[in-house]
């Protein structure tokens, strides 16, 4: 009996002691850390899994912090991973990128590789991906209008009842916003940060432009903020739908499940509640949460429309979005195309393996694609997107 006690107590010691050394060569090895927006979306749930799986396969340890969208908590993360002798730090940026180049100068100077999504071309940094705000905001109304031509071929101007579910707490998402905002302007005009809208005001003058058959015409809105051609004629809208009539919704930063159902439930309780027919979302969590909102609407019969006239349009190229656009094609969703750069999963990738297996500053530029379910086909299709007709015009003023 006291011998096989010892046997036991050696063999504990065995496990204790390989326990032991274990952790310590995990210790050893270098750190990498991740910051990231919310714990609580699909989008960063996808990032901190092949951030973690990538990191791992080239021997590092990792570290998951989470910000709550406060850029102030951000640059303390990114402090204590500079403390802690971090090799390499991954930042979704809670602000502009502006708000973090003095941080992330010190943690280069510490020996930090730096990997950063923003909107901003930053000097600061080793690796960045930058895409084209204002044009994910384009490649959303596009898919509108292509779905009307599916389901509402005969509508009526101002028949289609869209809802706009916008966050407007980065410069890149009022661009998107502004682009998803394009379906209801007959004309380009300047987008105004300060007011968060185009411009449209009186001004004591004629102002004509040219229509699709070259016949001139006066303007039939305010003047105030048109933009003008070489030939002094405003300009007409490629990307204005006039079937559509645009509802925004009154919260301003909409980014969860929970708010996106939410969005929802405040526009059926208004007096033209019944006849939603789109949502057009920013963040992909959102969508997630108006479609489950619409599925049940629908089902409940305080929609008007039927399921194939329902629509909700959101963001990013993850695996829960590619689920719900396969659900459409069984009526089992109204989740209809999402915009993206890709697949998140090989954005991140990508970053990691340029930071890692590559010297000095580089740009990971980003394509946006927009992403549906052929019903006719039964097939998810990627197409690229592309404005160039708007890259002539300079939208925006008044950035602060």
């Amino acid at each position: 009996m006291r011998k096989n006690t010892l046997l036991y107590i050696l063999y504990l010691l065995m496990i204790l002691l390989s326990f032991g050394c274990s952790n310590k060569k995990d210790v050893q090895k270098p750190l990498a850390g991740l910051s990231l927006l919310t714990s609580s979306d699909s989008f960063a749930s996808e990032i901190a899994q092949t951030f973690e799986k990538t990191m791992n396969d080239y021997g590092f340890r990792t570290q998951i912090l989470f910000c709550d969208n406060s850029i102030e908590t951000q640059q303390r993360q990114i402090a204590n991973f500079i403390a802690n002798n971090a090799k390499l730090i991954f930042i979704h940026c809670a602000g502009d990128g502006n708000d973090y180049c003095e941080v992330f100068t010190r943690a280069r100077n510490n020996g930090t590789k730096v990997v950063v999504i923003a909107r901003d071309l930053l000097d600061c940094t080793d690796v960045q991906s930058v895409g084209d705000s204002l044009l994910k905001g384009v490649a959303k109304a596009e898919m509108v209008s292509q779905f009307l031509d599916t389901a509402f071929p005969d509508a009526a101007d101002g028949s289609v009842n869209v809802l706009l579910l916008e966050r407007l707490t980065k410069t890149g998402y009022i661009m998107t916003s502004a682009g998803m905002k394009l379906l209801q302007e007959k004309f380009i005009r300047h987008f105004d940060y300060k007011s968060l809208d185009f411009q449209k005001y009186e001004i004591e003058a004629a102002i004509t432009y040219i229509d699709n058959t070259g016949e001139e015409y006066e303007v039939d809105e305010p003047a105030g903020g048109l933009m003008l051609d070489e030939t002094g004629h405003a300009v007409l809208n490629p990307y204005y739908d006039s079937r559509i009539r645009l509802y925004s919704a009154g919260n301003k930063d909409i980014q969860t499940v929970l708010e996106g159902q939410e969005a929802v439930d405040e526009f059926i309780a208004r007096p033209e509640g019944s006849t939603l027919h789109i949502v057009m979302a920013f963040s992909g969590d959102a969508a997630i949460g108006a479609n489950q909102r619409m599925m049940r609407y629908v089902r409940d019969g305080k929609i008007q429309s039927g399921i194939t006239q329902l629509a909700v349009f959101g963001s990013d190229d993850t695996e829960a979005n590619r689920a719900l656009l396969l659900e459409s094609g069984l009526n089992e969703s109204v989740f209809r195309g999402f915009v993206g750069y890709r697949s998140i999963a090989w954005e991140v990738e990508t970053m990691l393996r340029m930071a890692i297996e590559q010297e000095g500053r580089q740009v990971l530029e980003l394509e946006v694609t927009k992403t549906r379910y052929d019903a006719q086909e039964q097939v998810i299709k990627q197409e690229i997107g592309s404005y160039d007709f708007l890259k002539k015009y300079q939208l925006f003023q008044n950035w602060i």
